[in-house]
C-alpha cells in the first residue's frame, strides 16, 4: 500500500478496492497544511519568495496553515510618505510559535484588480516577546481607491508564518473642509508590546509619518482593539482624527450610531468626548461610546461630525464585531 510509515503526511491511502474491470482504485487524503516539505532554510531565495507570495495571495496557502493574527487598516494623512496605516495584533500563542531572532513582517496592499500597490518589509527580533501580545504597525503610500491589505509574519529560520488581512478604502486628499479619518477602536489594557514597521522604500518611518503620532492615546490605559470585541462590553473607546483645513477655531459636535448588519436596525449611541490632541492641521479626538447590551454579531459603527459655525458635516464608518 502507498503509505509512508514515518507519517510524513504526504498522503495516506484510506481505502483500496477493485472495480468490475479488474482495476484498483482508492481514496487518498491528507490534512490541509500538513505535508513533508524541504526545510525552509534549504529553499533557495526565489523559492522562499514564492512561499511568501503564496501566503500573501491565497486564503488557503499551499505550503502551510498559517497561525492566527488580526489586523485593521487606517486611511489618514500620516505624512508625505504615508496615507495608509496597518495595525496588526499577534496573540501571545502566535508570538510563541514565531519567536526568534529573525522574523520578517511584510505588509502588502493589493488594488481592486489584485495588482500589488504597496509592499513594506522589515525584520524584527521577537525572542523577548514570547509571553505577550504584540501590536505591529507599519504604513504605506497608495493612490485613492479600494484595497485588500495583508500582513505576513514569518520566521526566517523555520518558515513558520502567521497571516492577517482586511479591506480599506483610501479617499482622495482634500485641501480644506471638515473630514473624519479612519477610526481606531481601543480597549482598556496596557499589556501588548509595540513594534514599528518600515516607511517609504524600506526606510523606517519618520516621526512625522508614524501611526502612533497621529492616533495618540494613553498606552498605560488603552491598547488597539484589533479583531472582535466582547459582546459584554458596555463602553467602547476610540481615537478619531479630524481635518479642519480652512476653518478657524472649529467647534465640532459628534454623533454616533450602530447598525446591525443582519437586521438593519439602527441604534443611537451616547457619546462622551475626552481629550483632543492637535497634530498639524488635524486634531485627534478621544471618544467614549456607551454600548447598551448589544447581542453578538456584526455591526457598522457610524460617526457623524458637524462644525457648528459653518454647518459643514463629515462621516466615517467602521466594522464592529461583537463576540
Amino acid at each position: 500500500m502507498f503509505k509512508n510509515e514515518n507519517f510524513t503526511g504526504l498522503y495516506a491511502l484510506t481505502k483500496l478496492a477493485k472495480d468490475t474491470g479488474g482495476l484498483y482504485y482508492g481514496k487518498v487524503s491528507a490534512p490541509r497544511g500538513f505535508y513533508n516539505p524541504v526545510p525552509f532554510k534549504e529553499l533557495s531565495p526565489l523559492e522562499q519568495e514564492f512561499a511568501l507570495f503564496d501566503l500573501a495571495l491565497s486564503d488557503k496557502p499551499v505550503f502551510q496553515a498559517p497561525l492566527e493574527a488580526e489586523m485593521t487598516a487606517l486611511a489618514a494623512p500620516f505624512g508625505p510618505d504615508m496615507n495608509l496605516g496597518y495595525v496588526t495584533r499577534l496573540p501571545s500563542p502566535t508570538v510563541e510559535g514565531l519567536a526568534g531572532p529573525k522574523v520578517e513582517i511584510v505588509s502588502f496592499a493589493f488594488d481592486e484588480d489584485e495588482n500589488l500597490a504597496d509592499l513594506r518589509r522589515a525584520v524584527h527580533d521577537l525572542s523577548e516577546y514570547r509571553d505577550r501580545d504584540v501590536i505591529y504597525a507599519s504604513g504605506g503610500l497608495v493612490k485613492p481607491g479600494a484595497y485588500r491589505c495583508r500582513v505576513v509574519i514569518r520566521n526566517l529560520d523555520t518558515g513558520r508564518a502567521a497571516v492577517a488581512s482586511c479591506r480599506i478604502f483610501v479617499p482622495p486628499s482634500a485641501a480644506s473642509g471638515l473630514r473624519l479619518h479612519s477610526i481606531l477602536l481601543l480597549r482598556p489594557g496596557s499589556e501588548p508590546a509595540y513594534l514599528e514597521g518600515s516607511g517609504l522604500a524600506g526606510r523606517r518611518s519618520s516621526a512625522a509619518s508614524s501611526w502612533a503620532s497621529l492616533y495618540a492615546f494613553d498606552r498605560s490605559l488603552f491598547a488597539p482593539a484589533v479583531g472582535p470585541i466582547s459582546a459584554g462590553t458596555s463602553r467602547l473607546f476610540c481615537a478619531v482624527p479630524c481635518s479642519v483645513g480652512g476653518i478657524a477655531e472649529p467647534l465640532i459636535g459628534l454623533r454616533a450610531f450602530l447598525v446591525d448588519m443582519r437586521t438593519g436596525k439602527r441604534t443611537d449611541l451616547e457619546v462622551t468626548l475626552h481629550d483632543r490632541v492637535l497634530w498639524g492641521d488635524l486634531f485627534v479626538q478621544s471618544v467614549e461610546l456607551a454600548l447598551p447590551g448589544f447581542a453578538p454579531g456584526s455591526y457598522t459603527l457610524y460617526l457623524r461630525a458637524e462644525e457648528k459655525t459653518t454647518r459643514s458635516t463629515a462621516n466615517i464608518a467602521t466594522e464592529l464585531v461583537l463576540r
